[in-house]
């Protein structure tokens, strides 16, 4: 299904006062969060970014969910770098995460894609299955959970599968 990235626009919900080289990690839900569960995991998510530290010095940071399903962590290398212990606290954040909302965030063979209306998942070899059958198409939009920038994010997060590396794996 070919649908407008108008209709995906995410920039009003990412953060603004990051630079836009901030690293960026993106996970994807097996499911989607009830809109409960998605303001209980923000309040969580923006609690570990207010007071994540790395070396001891404070992550100028944002954490969020996008679209019910993409945890989503901003991390501004500009003064303090992000590595180790500071990663190995957010990876420990969301295995409890997981663990407190029943889903799987690095299920990194997961893919996902807009469907007119809301995001669809799948394993890969689902996702090729249903390019096989023409379910979805080079245009289909989807998802790049490995865009690394918050630039990137804004831009490139989202665009038609024939120009992402989803391409290569139907």
């Amino acid at each position: 299904m070919n649908v407008s990235l108008k209709s995906i626009d995410l920039t009003t919900q990412l953060p603004v006062t990051l630079a836009a080289e901030s690293r960026v990690w993106v996970y994807l839900a097996n499911r989607a969060l009830s809109p409960e569960e998605t303001q209980q995991l923000n309040d969580v998510l923006a609690t570990f970014a207010h007071s994540w530290k790395s070396h001891g010095q404070p992550v100028p940071a944002w954490a969020g969910v996008l679209l019910n399903q993409f945890v989503v962590l901003v991390a501004d290398e500009r003064h303090v770098g992000v590595g180790g212990c500071s990663i190995d606290a957010s990876v420990r954040l969301l295995k409890q995460v997981e663990a407190d909302f029943d889903i799987q965030l690095f299920e990194r063979m997961r893919f996902a894609w807009w469907d007119g209306d809301q995001v669809q998942t799948a394993l890969r070899d689902e996702f090729a299955a249903r390019y096989a059958k023409g379910e979805i198409d080079d245009r289909t939009l989807v998802f790049d959970t490995l865009v690394s920038t918050l630039d990137a994010l804004r831009r490139h997060f989202v665009k038609p599968l024939s120009e992402s590396w989803h391409s290569r794996m139907v």
